[in-house]
């Protein structure tokens, strides 16, 4: 999210997506941002 004039702005701060079924949320404006048919998901780390 660039810009936004709710009061929080914690849309904001949430980082740049770009991986399928990464999504980015604005409460105040009932807003939801989700990436479809993006980036190929790859893990983030794996654990044993």
């Amino acid at each position: 999210m660039k810009d936004a004039d709710c009061p929080d702005k914690l849309c904001m701060h949430q980082g740049a997506i770009s991986r399928n079924g990464q999504t980015i949320v604005c409460l105040p404006h009932k807003l939801v941002v989700e990436v479809v048919g993006g980036e190929k998901e790859e893990y983030d780390s794996i654990s044993g």
